[in-house]
């Protein structure tokens, strides 16, 4: 017997479409399917166990290095340990909600992947958001996601929605505010933006290099206001191996456009002041452990020391020389960095100048 193509494929589709479209009001589905792995409605919370919780409720610090020693992963993708809001930033009456209040489970669209465990959730007093259970993988990591939102918010970048730490049934995991989206393309001067906040938090999941392809990307959107949004930060400030989602160096001319805006001073004020601040670094210690802060206090500094050493008749090639020849710029950055070159010739051009410095300080060429 035939059965119309329309009856098989087709209108399930869009019956399916159409539920995500109601749970959820205007977003696009499409865009939404791209964030979800997908587990079954017949599962339950008791049998996700698949990679989760074969840590400790200790910090980073205090993890057995038998859990994670000759793994992809660190220690804090091992912790559990309670996660404290870093001081100094204002907490918002949602934050509290989210963390204390309980949700029921919407959906899990199927959509397949490396992600973690991911679902869309209703608080009772209507409240949508997005619940990630944590699981001890590279792609998965709780406190990152929720050390991400806690620097975007007391840096001032104000990029990433609110994220907090929650347990349900004995799982760890991540609860984000839900914000609703249509648009997906954002004004460049935003993109440096966010170009910026990722060097600082290592993103290793937005590495676009050009505009044009990082506007196509499906880890971060703008609101209905058209404010830039940044979602996915689970691949972010640990794990890394001493990698670099990009280079300072290859992000330099987006850093520079946004360090010249006058939203980038007050951002940059508070970013100086972390750099000094012991009790911050004890704060970020308790997410991700000693080495993976020190890294990203270092990210810091390149950062502000970058700032400190613009004038306007500089480029940003020529203080990244200054920078190199100083050995502000790491070693490690500069190989990774003559790595991206090799595999884009095309960009070599950009960066000629920085050859005689590079050849000069570490006897590397590209």
């Amino acid at each position: 017997m035939n059965v119309p193509i329309t009856r098989v494929i087709i209108w399930p589709l869009l019956a399916f479409f159409l539920s995500i479209n109601l749970s959820f009001g205007t977003t696009n589905c499409f865009k939404t399917m791209s964030h979800f792995y997908h587990i079954s409605s017949s599962d339950n919370l008791g049998g996700i166990d698949d990679g989760i919780k074969r840590g400790v409720d200790k910090d980073p610090d205090d993890v057995p290095v038998e859990l994670y020693k000759g793994t992809y992963l660190t220690a804090s993708h091992y912790s559990y340990s309670k996660l404290d809001p870093i001081s100094g930033r204002i907490i918002d009456d949602i934050e509290m909600y989210l963390k204390t209040q309980k949700f029921e489970i919407v959906s899990s669209p199927d959509h397949g992947g490396n992600m973690d465990d991911t679902f869309f959730v209703i608080f009772d007093n209507g409240q949508k958001a997005v619940w990630k259970i944590h699981r001890e993988r590279w792609y998965s990591n709780y406190r990152a996601e929720i050390l991400a939102f806690e620097l975007s918010e007391s840096w001032g970048f104000k990029l990433v929605p609110i994220t907090v730490e929650k347990e349900v049934d004995g799982l760890k995991g991540s609860v984000q505010l839900y914000v609703y989206s249509e648009y997906f393309i954002s004004e460049e001067k935003q993109l440096n933006k966010l170009s910026a906040f990722d060097f600082l938090i290592n993103n290793r999941d937005r590495v676009h290099e050009s505009y044009e392809l990082l506007k196509k990307s499906h880890n971060y959107f703008t609101d209905k206001k058209g404010k830039i949004v940044a979602i996915d930060n689970g691949i972010s400030l640990a794990g890394d191996q001493g990698s670099y989602g990009r280079t300072f160096i290859e992000r330099v001319f987006e850093i520079d456009e946004f360090l010249k805006t006058q939203e980038s001073e007050a951002i940059l004020q508070n970013l100086y002041m972390s750099s000094l601040s012991p009790n911050f670094r004890e704060e970020v210690v308790k997410y991700i452990g000693s080495y993976e802060t020190d890294r990203l206090i270092e990210r810091i500094k390149i950062i502000v020391k970058y700032k400190k050493m613009k004038t306007p008749n500089l480029s940003p090639v020529q203080v990244i020389s200054q920078m190199i020849d100083e050995e502000i710029i790491p070693e490690a950055m500069i190989k990774q960095f003559i790595e991206y070159i090799d595999d884009n010739i095309d960009q070599k051009q950009k960066y000629i100048d920085l050859i005689p410095t590079i050849k000069k300080k570490y006897d590397l060429i590209f």
